[in-house]
């Protein structure tokens, strides 16, 4: 026992908090056999803020909602109880006796588990006495006794005066022919209580009414511990033409629209609090019986009908709204106009069109069934169909998109994608871009989502693996001209025919000491102080495919 109380203490100096801040946890102490479980609470704390702890965890275990479950081990243990209020923590513990036999104890709960007075005031203490096993110990005899013995007396039937300022304990020590418990209850003694804010709760928190309807609200109050308690009641309504109240709390609504609130004091000796509730009163709204057609229809992907609604009032007259409010649940199975017309999505599924009346107009709806058949995927074709392309050369794809009955689909999104990646790369608007790896194959891909009704199409694409050799002088005199050739190949060898058009040549350096050439391959030398050296370059048009050549140019 001492080694536990050491562990309160040192919980409770870790935590930085005075004895004001801690819990109280009920009930404290308490007895349970091996294995067995035990209900713990902190009143006045809303039980999912609570965090709960086994000292020494070996010794058992507590779920979330307080109850404790013993092991099978005797022993001393203590239940943390803890709650964070914004920078504070408060914590509470309870002492739990595990008992080493199979005798049971006594389980002793101690109402008010917790009170407030003043000097010379009197209250009547209970004890409820079960067995663990949860059913009632009446036979147990019960004697009562003050801790601190000063902060006042109290007699065999519970009944306490208080006498000196302070806080203890009244404890409750019962025992039968077998089994005995122990249970307490927290009190304060105060010369004199200073007011406490009631905590008051009143519901329905918010009332939506017509004119002249009516509504009951109940009011709870509790005190700063938790524990209902009785106080005076006053009602008052904001604004005052909103409506009326009586002392009960029954509200009738004013005769015209508006909102505002209903607030309620409440008062008793020991303090006071108050609670709001929100109160929207609106006009009475004429309701319409909606008969929409048809009442169901099963359509093609893209295939429009046209619905019409009808409204009736009361007495079965029909009326004529200026307009309809249609809408389509879920809003992906296809449009509908401000005239009834629906036309079908792409994709197959069940849902509603929905014909509402204009709010201004008064209330009603109807809605009507519809489902959108599987339809056939959507025809797409890509120009151009294939394409062999040099490493790196760009190409321009593009595509169209039919449906089933061979009709353009302009407004349908392309997706397009390369497979594989390596193939090369594509944005969304065709441009695709050779890889600069040769002899790959592949395809790009043309992809109609199937939220538009699916489809796609493929162009074969494959990446040349020709080369390119520039032939020419080593050198050159300087400012002398000759001319360069290239010849593309194949990677075998085979020459393959390109023009002059398809050819670009470079020099390296651009500096006309070094030299410049043309178009066509004919170099002219420029005139370096002594000699330089540079290079000849040709490479085949919107391609990575190039080849270079040596060249010094010398003075003469």
């Amino acid at each position: 026992m001492k080694k536990l109380i050491t562990i309160i203490l040192l919980l409770v100096s870790a935590s930085g908090m005075a004895l004001a801040q801690q819990l109280e946890v009920s009930p404290n102490p308490a007895e349970v056999m091996p294995n067995g479980t035990f209900q713990f609470s902190v009143p006045g704390q809303e039980p999912a803020a609570i965090r709960w702890q086994v000292l020494p965890p070996s010794m058992g275990s507590i779920d979330a909602n307080g109850r404790f479950t013993a092991g099978r081990s005797a022993g001393q243990v203590i239940v943390r109880a803890s709650v964070q209020q914004g920078d504070k923590k408060l914590i509470g513990h309870a002492l739990i006796k595990i008992t080493g036999s199979k005798a049971a104890g006594l389980a002793v709960k101690v109402s008010p588990g917790s009170t407030r007075m003043e000097p010379g005031s009197a209250i009547k203490l209970s004890a409820e006495v079960r067995y663990l096993n949860g059913e009632p110990a009446s036979e147990a005899a019960i004697s009562w006794q003050v801790v601190p013995a000063g902060l006042g007396t109290i007699d065999q039937n519970g009944n306490f005066t208080a006498l000196t300022p302070g806080t203890g304990r009244i404890v409750a020590r019962v025992k039968s022919e077998n089994f005995k418990g122990i249970g307490q209850a927290k009190i304060t003694v105060g010369s004199k209580l200073k007011p406490q804010k009631l905590t008051v709760e009143m519901t329905p928190a918010k009332a939506n009414l017509k004119p002249g309807e009516n509504a009951v609200f109940s009011v709870s109050v509790r005190d700063r511990d938790g524990n209902p308690v009785m106080a005076s009641l006053e009602y008052q309504v904001e604004p005052p033409a909103l409506g009326a109240i009586d002392g009960s709390g029954n509200f009738t609504a004013g005769g015209k629209p508006g909102v505002g609130t209903v607030k309620v004091q409440a008062k008793n000796e020991t303090g006071s609090g108050t609670a709001k509730a929100m109160v929207v009163v609106t006009e009475k709204t004429q309701r319409y019986t909606i008969k929409l057609k048809p009442r169901q229809s099963a359509l093609e992907p893209g295939e429009a009908l046209e619905f019409t609604a009808e409204a009736f009032d009361n007495s079965g007259n029909p009326v004529t709204p200026l307009y309809w409010v249609w809408k389509v649940i879920p809003e992906k199975l296809g449009e509908v106009s401000p005239q009834g017309i629906f036309t079908a999505g792409q994709k197959a599924g069940q849902g509603k069109v929905v014909a509402s009346l204009p709010p201004q107009f008064g209330q009603g709806q109807a809605a009507a069934s519809v489902r959108v058949k599987q339809g056939q995927p959507m025809r797409v074709r890509i120009t151009p169909p294939s394409a062999r392309l040099l490493l790196g050369q760009p190409q321009q794809f593009t595509a169209e998109v039919f449906n089933a009955q061979g009709q353009p689909m302009p407004q349908v999104k392309i997706l397009w994608k390369v497979y594989p990646e390596g193939l090369g790369s594509i944005n969304q608007n065709g441009f695709f871009q050779a890889s600069d790896q040769p002899g790959l194959k592949g395809a790009v891909l043309a992809v109609v989502s199937p939220r538009q009704g699916g489809g796609q199409s493929a162009a074969p694409v494959s990446i040349s693996a020709n080369k390119i050799k520039v032939t020419g002088p080593n050198e050159v005199l300087s400012g002398e001209s000759c001319s360069f050739s290239a010849a593309v190949t194949t990677a075998e060898g085979t020459p393959v025919a390109v023009s002059a058009d398809q050819l670009q040549w470079l020099t390296d350096p651009t500096s006309q000491q070094f030299g410049t050439i043309t178009q066509n391959g004919m170099f002219t030398a420029g005139h370096p102080a002594g000699q330089t050296t540079g290079w000849v370059i040709v490479r085949i048009k919107g391609t990575v495919i190039a080849d270079r050549i040596a060249v010094v140019v010398k003075n003469n």
